[in-house]
């Protein structure tokens, strides 16, 4: 839901394990929007 909202389609992903693991994946997730954005 993420990478939609950032208008990026065609992307799929999974998470298995702990609620730790999900955190981490958001929080990376966020990280390389991040990264994307070309205003600094």
């Amino acid at each position: 839901k993420i990478l939609k909202l950032a208008g990026i389609k065609d992307v799929y992903s999974k998470t298995f394990g702990k609620k730790r693991t999900t955190f981490n994946l958001i929080k990376a997730c966020f990280d390389a929007l991040k990264k994307t954005n070309p205003e600094k």
